[in-house]
């Protein structure tokens, strides 16, 4: 796969930076407009509002240290060398399957193959797995 070119590494970076904008004002403004309406609604003075600001502005560092951990796990996945031996980040386990008219896949376990396993080709004779057969014995 292609490294991403830098125009589109800018744009990225650009964008990603709008919306940890985005995450810090949102949720102070919006709780600050409630702590507003609460505060005329019910006739409780400011100390309504400056509980809610207070709100918004941890809600506001929780969102934004979520979304820069969630950028900077994107740009560590993207970084990194593709023949590492270790899944990119996101991607979903995978396993192999068989494939049409050649069998089941082998294992990576080796610890159940025979010794003395003798590969003449074709198979058995007569079509069943004897493990006389396969041992390297006598193949009639």
């Amino acid at each position: 796969m292609a490294q991403p070119s830098s125009r589109f590494r800018a744009l990225s970076g650009i964008l990603a930076v709008g919306q940890l904008g985005i995450s810090l004002i949102v949720p102070i403004l919006l709780f600050t407009a409630l702590g507003v309406w609460l505060s005329d609604r019910f006739g409780l003075g400011v100390w309504l509002t400056v509980l809610c600001i207070v709100v918004g502005v941890i809600t506001a560092g929780c969102t934004f240290y979520r979304t820069a951990r969630e950028f900077l796990a994107r740009q560590r996945a993207e970084d990194k060398p593709r023949g590492s031996g270790e899944p990119p980040t996101g991607a979903g386990e995978t396993t192999p399957t068989a494939l049409p008219g050649i069998g089941e896949v082998p294992s990576a376990d080796t610890s159940q193959v025979k010794k003395n396993t003798k590969i003449t080709g074709g198979g058995c004779p007569d079509g069943a797995r004897s493990d006389r057969y396969h041992q390297g014995g006598d193949n009639t």
